[in-house]
């Protein structure tokens, strides 16, 4: 279907700011079956991409995020697909598949930044005429060159794809079996380098029967006889995960990770624990585990209970120059129930994105500060999707954004955190009569100093630049 993306004319608004030069667009239409990405800022100029099932539409925008030029493209015809979009190396890249006459074959279309497009590359078959089609996830690499592709199959088989979109070409296409599918207590996480070298992070055995052998498994995926041959595995030495996460480390050449762990089940924290697994096998694997001191750390209020400290996840990684690692965590909840009071009984949900734990440790695993960070965010049959924090990478501190209220007239405030943990609260914005429903969680920076938050209501969208 055909879809028109109507015309977007970008103003000023007069907006009350902290310091902040701010601006936000008029209304942008979006379809039910509708995706965006927020490509980034090039040469003082913004690129967005907008589409649904068989087209997508490239927009340009000037230094004051004044339309420059739409254009709208057509994928082939044939079942097509969108993967994902890429502002790299002054073009823009569009991955999709679509079938051939016996299988589908991975597309990567390039676009100049007037949206004209350059070439169209087969990549290779992706799937068979015949396979099903498994939902694919993308991981990308920090210097957005390379790009990995991959799904599970039912049976547990893992299909990969790495993409190089400096070389337009395809650095491999592999496959391997797992002994089970992901379920919903098993972490895995896919990484891949500034230099496309793809890892897989497989956290296996995180119940009671098997908790002396949970570990977490690294596998090295570029070459078929590397994945088992080559795989690392770290014990958790007896404790049960928590809530986990890993990043990889381009500056050091190294996988970290950091998490939360439990003595008793995988719901209740004990301490924290940090992973170092440097890529050559000569240097030592970190594995360092810390209680934590609840009344100590967590709470400045000591009646509040250990057990308080529950539904915590953790939502983001920091990587410092020497190997020093911050895990943010989020309280994060949600409430199903039946409204009573009227007849059709209809079944709600409550969404609960409450405070911000930031635990910083040194290369070693140990601890150097724990800091709580207090907010409190509610919503109702949303997703959450308006709720959580935007992690902005100041060079001078972490800046950690959010809505301090889930509503259309609010201000959205800000955490700003020193390297000593010492931090400060302060305003970024105020959007009051401003109807935004500001999605901070999949912000995007554009620059040191500068990044941008789609706003999504009522089928509508603006774009929301931020300059401090």
């Amino acid at each position: 279907m055909y879809r028109t993306f109507i015309q977007i004319c970008l103003i000023f608004f007069s907006l009350q700011s902290y310091g902040q030069g701010i601006i936000i667009s008029d209304p942008v239409e979006l379809e039910l079956d509708y995706y965006y990405n927020l490509l980034g800022k090039q040469n003082d100029k913004y690129y967005f991409l907008k589409g649904g099932d068989l087209d997508y539409e490239i927009f340009g925008f000037d230094k004051d995020l004044k339309k420059l030029w739409s254009t709208e493209f057509k994928m082939d015809k044939k079942r097509p697909k969108f993967i994902d979009a890429e502002l790299y190396n002054k073009e823009i890249n569009v991955i999709y598949h679509s079938d051939s006459k016996n299988a589908a074959e991975l597309k990567l279309t390039k676009h100049d930044l007037s949206g004209n497009i350059r070439d169209t590359i087969n990549l290779g078959t992706i799937y068979d005429k015949l396979s099903i089609r498994t939902d694919l996830e993308v991981a990308s690499s920090e210097n957005k060159r390379y790009k990995l592709i991959w799904n599970q199959q039912i049976s547990g088989m893992v299909n990969f794809w790495i993409i190089d979109l400096e070389k337009d070409s395809l650095l491999a296409s592999n496959k391997f079996d797992l002994e089970r599918p992901f379920g919903p207590n098993q972490y895995h996480k896919f990484l891949i380098s500034n230099k496309g070298l793809a890892y897989m992070v497989l956290g296996v055995h995180n119940y009671p029967r098997r908790k002396t052998t949970h570990a977490y498994k690294l596998f090295k995926l570029n070459k078929a006889e590397d994945i088992f041959r080559r795989s690392i595995e770290l014990t958790m030495m007896g404790n049960y995960t928590v809530s986990s996460d890993f990043i990889y480390d381009n500056l050091n050449d190294q996988i970290v990770g950091g998490g939360l762990y439990g003595t008793e089940n995988v719901e209740e924290t004990t301490g924290v624990f940090y992973m170092r697994i440097p890529l050559n096998r000569n240097l030592p694997k970190v594995r360092e585990f810390n209680p934590v001191n609840f009344d100590e750390y967590m709470f400045s209020n000591k009646k509040r209970a250990k057990d308080q400290f529950n539904n915590v996840r953790v939502q983001e990684l920091v990587l410092g120059a020497n190997g020093e690692l911050i895990t943010i965590c989020e309280q994060v909840k949600f409430r199903v129930y039946s409204d009573q009071v009227v007849r059709t009984a209809e079944v709600k949900t409550d969404f609960y994105y409450n405070n911000m734990f930031l635990i910083s440790m040194n290369a070693k695993g140990k601890i150097f500060w724990i800091n709580t960070l207090k907010k409190s965010q509610t919503s109702q049959n949303d997703l959450g999707i308006y709720s959580s924090f935007f992690l902005y990478k100041d060079p001078r501190a972490l800046r950690l954004i959010f809505n301090d209220y889930i509503n259309q007239n609010g201000t959205v405030s800000e955490y700003i955190v020193r390297g000593d943990g010492k931090y400060d609260r302060d305003i970024v914005f105020n959007t009051e009569q401003k109807n935004l429903g500001l999605r901070m969680r999949d912000s995007e920076q554009v620059s040191h100093n500068e990044f941008i938050i789609p706003s999504e209501n009522k089928k509508t969208i603006k774009l929301v630049s931020v300059i401090f």
